[in-house]
């Protein structure tokens, strides 16, 4: 399957069976979070809003807690709650939509269910007419708007694209669009989308393109040309007020021979519009997802944490996780006035001191019955192979000793990843596994189950892990 696929997967994931946090959530009122894990965040001015695989949340203000949140689902008119892609402009809310090609195994996220947009805060949802971000491989990764101008990057197809161009802009909101052919330049797919006033930047397989007329003509950024880190750009940064500097993430792209790869991994930046690039060295290898930018100071969301540079990306450092930060991947940040708010795989995150200290926001948790655990997991699916562990999470009605065992596809016992250890009655329990079976051996990839049971009660929990590397 595509890379790209299985981080996006990754990235929106979250499900479990047989409880999901969204379930746990009162679907009369939907306050709350929608998930612990938020892949984009806006700041409208007055509300942040966060797109997860699990719907579209809005806070009421300023937020300090979960329950400065409602959220919007399936149930508000969204196509799907995985949502790739989120823009807001004009009073207007965008968000693309996607799902899974097999629901019943929940193992590629391959097919692109449309455009909507909401005039109404998110109450009523109504789609928009772009074929190319419906159907196949033709999923709708990011959108960014302007006044009623409005792009959208889509991957357009596999081997054979089905359309000359995934870009497409829209003068008016969504109602019609136009399709600036890159493909010449920049190949047929693009990823990344920002705008700037007149300046939308795309990112693509081949590079980073700029336009300043609605795509009618380009300037081309690619890894030979201008000592970009690498030519596949999966998110763009633009500094607010500085019209020659933009920030891109870059993946290392296999070359189509075999023999080996180019690019890296990391973050370039120009400051002359892209003519040339540079790539911080503290950066190499760091797989970012989302830039936020205030003056000289520049956060970015990194797979391996939260960096930060006070002096325009001439300096990083990875924030201290002693600061209260948890160990965890970020996918998204954004900068409201002197506060910091970073969308994680477990919980949303907020700082009032530049970093020094941290607050964590977590959607509503588990709730447990007397002595059996209610549970869920995330994120799901994981890849073991790539570091990352599943937290089974829970809570507890009493206090007791729990069980916790993981399973193959034929029921075979793999891992018993907890013992009849002693744990506290609560509601922000969690166990974690690496992946691993009793040998220490990272386990091959598919369905895989987990037993949770508890001295008190002869009533398990089961739900199911997928493991993808």
């Amino acid at each position: 399957m595509p890379i790209l696929c299985l981080v996006l997967i990754l990235l929106l994931g979250g499900t479990a069976e047989p409880h999901s946090a969204l379930s746990l959530l009162a679907p009369m009122s939907q306050r709350g979070m929608s998930s612990n894990s938020m892949s984009t965040l806006v700041w409208d001015g007055e509300n942040l809003w966060a797109a997860s695989g699990s719907g579209i949340s809005r806070s009421l203000g300023l937020p300090s807690t979960a329950l400065d949140w409602i959220f919007f689902t399936t149930e508000d008119g969204l196509p799907s709650d995985i949502i790739p892609g989120l823009a807001l402009s004009a009073g207007r809310v965008y968000a693309s939509t996607a799902s899974y090609l097999d629901d019943a195994t929940s193992y590629t996220l391959d097919y692109g269910t449309g455009i909507v947009v909401s005039e109404d805060a998110g109450a009523s949802w109504r789609p928009l007419p772009l074929d190319r971000a419906e159907g196949l491989a033709n999923i709708c990764w990011q959108l960014a708007a302007n006044g009623d101008t409005l792009w959208a990057a889509c991957w357009n197809g596999l081997v054979a694209h089905t359309f000359p161009s995934g870009l497409a802009v829209s003068p008016d909101g969504g109602a019609t669009w136009e399709f600036p052919d890159v493909s010449e330049l920049l190949g047929p797919s693009a990823f990344a989308v920002a705008v700037r006033g007149a300046q939308c930047w795309v990112g693509t397989g081949h590079g980073v393109g700029k336009t300043i007329d609605l795509g009618h003509t380009w300037a081309a950024s690619t890894y030979e040309s201008s000592d970009l880190g690498g030519d596949w750009i999966v998110a763009l940064g633009l500094p607010p007020g500085d019209t020659l500097s933009a920030w891109a993430a870059t993946r290392r792209i296999p070359a189509s021979d075999g023999s080996g790869a180019y690019g890296t991994d990391g973050v370039s930046f120009t400051r002359d519009g892209g003519v040339t690039w540079d790539n911080p060295e503290a950066l190499e290898g760091v797989s970012a997802w989302d830039f936020a930018f205030s003056g000289d100071t520049v956060w970015v969301a990194t797979e391996e944490g939260l960096g930060f540079s006070d002096d325009n990306g001439t300096t990083w450092a990875l924030m201290d996780i002693d600061s209260g930060l948890p160990r965890e991947i970020f996918y998204s940040v954004v900068m409201v006035g002197s506060r910091v708010y970073a969308g994680s795989s477990d919980g949303l995150v907020w700082s009032l001191d530049g970093g020094a200290t941290w607050e964590v926001m977590l959607a509503s948790q588990p709730q447990g019955t007397l002595d059996t655990p209610t549970t869920y997991c995330y994120p799901n699916p994981f890849s073991p192979g790539r570091d990352q562990e599943a937290r089974i999470r829970y809570s507890l009605g009493n206090a007791c000793r729990v069980f916790l065992s993981i399973f193959d596809f034929a029921e075979n016992e793999i891992r018993m990843v907890v013992d009849g250890e002693s744990r506290d009655i609560g509601s922000l329990l969690y166990e974690v596994w690496d992946g691993r079976d009793d040998h220490g051996r990272i386990v091959p990839n598919g369905t895989y189950f987990y037993k949770l049971r508890t001295d008190r009660s002869s009533l398990p929990t089961f739900g199911k892990i997928m493991v993808l590397d």
